[in-house]
């Protein structure tokens, strides 16, 4: 019996958002992510705990990012902590167009008292706009942070509908 981490294959491309970063393995979306500049692929997905069996596949995940940015609802398999994955499924639940304090989204999960965890757990969301961490604000009314830079966060709020301070 084999224990050996599954191939994940991954590539580059274009995006409505800017350059996008894809990783696949056994035919679930694992990464979705927006390259920054200067960001190289392999070192964010080894940070995201996809490595060591790392394969390029530059077609195969253009392919993948047409159905996503198309609107297709594509298989995804986040990889994460218990809890983790809880904040990401609340982050899930949450409707285009509307938002969520960090606050929440920690009495969503049931730890009302963990809203800094949340946001470290939202931080580390391995699929941006399938798992929309963008629609998660402070009390305050201000953005908060965002893995990609307020300009995109901005942009993908007022793409959905919700007003944003500059």
């Amino acid at each position: 019996m084999s224990l050996a981490s599954p191939t994940v294959n991954y590539g580059s491309t274009d995006s409505p958002y800017g350059p996008c970063l894809l990783a696949v393995s056994e035919d679930r979306l694992v990464y979705l992510g927006f390259l920054l500049p200067g960001e190289q692929a392999v070192p964010v997905l080894t940070a995201a705990g996809l490595g060591p069996a790392l394969t390029r596949d530059d077609k195969s995940t253009r392919c993948w990012a047409g159905r996503v940015f198309s609107g297709e609802a594509v298989p995804i398999a986040p990889r994460g902590t218990s809890f983790q994955l809880a904040v990401w499924d609340a982050l899930k639940a949450i409707p285009r167009g509307q938002t969520r304090t960090y606050s929440e989204i920690a009495h969503a999960v049931d730890r009302p008292l963990a809203t800094r965890a949340v946001g470290t757990a939202i931080g580390r969301n391995p699929l941006a706009w399938l798992i929309p961490c963008h629609r998660v604000i402070r009390r305050d009314g201000a953005l908060g942070g965002f893995r990609w830079g307020l300009p995109l966060k901005r942009r993908l709020l007022r793409e959905e509908g919700v007003p944003c301070p500059q």
